[in-house]
Order: structure tokens, then sequence, then C-alpha cells
């Protein structure tokens, strides 16, 4: 019996050894619900259109954030701090 090849996905790897993966699917997600917050609001924004444009699995919401709401805190936060950190031209 032939055994199935698993193949991985290149990471790219921090001086910390940590992935920076996840990190990118992180702002990849709160980028993509930053613009869907902003057109539907949050009541009519839905997990999975957020999902779909950022390209990300609908599981990734609660790993990250754990729901929503999570979510949307994290928008949030990420637009006040956003032009804080930013630098100045």
């Amino acid at each position: 019996m032939k055994q199935a090849v698993k193949t991985r996905i290149p990471t790219v790897r921090r001086r910390n050894g940590r992935s920076k993966l996840p990190e990118l699917t992180r702002d990849k997600l709160i980028e993509a619900a930053g613009h869907v917050f902003a057109e539907r609001g949050y009541r009519a924004a839905t997990i999975r259109e957020i999902c779909r444009r950022a390209g990300a699995n609908v599981a990734a919401v609660n790993y990250t954030f754990g729901d929503k709401m999570g979510l949307y805190t994290e928008v949030l936060r990420h637009s006040v701090y956003s032009p804080i950190l930013s630098p100045k031209v």
C-alpha cells in the first residue's frame, strides 16, 4: 500500500522561531472585517463574507479572535492605533 505524501506550505520564519503566516491571516481578517463592518454595520456583517474577502477559513475567526465581537473589537483597536504607529510623512 502506498502512503499519502504530505506537502507542507512553506512559511516565513521570524528570528524568534514563530511563523509569520498566522499574523498575515490575522492582518487580512482585520483589514477585510474593517471594510465589511463599514459597509454593512456590525449586525449585517457576516463572518463568512469577511473570511471570503480575506481568503481565510471561517474557523480562523473563532481561533484567532474568539467570536465576531472579538474581531470587531480588534478592528476598532486597529483603527485607533494605526494612525499613531504609522510614520509621519
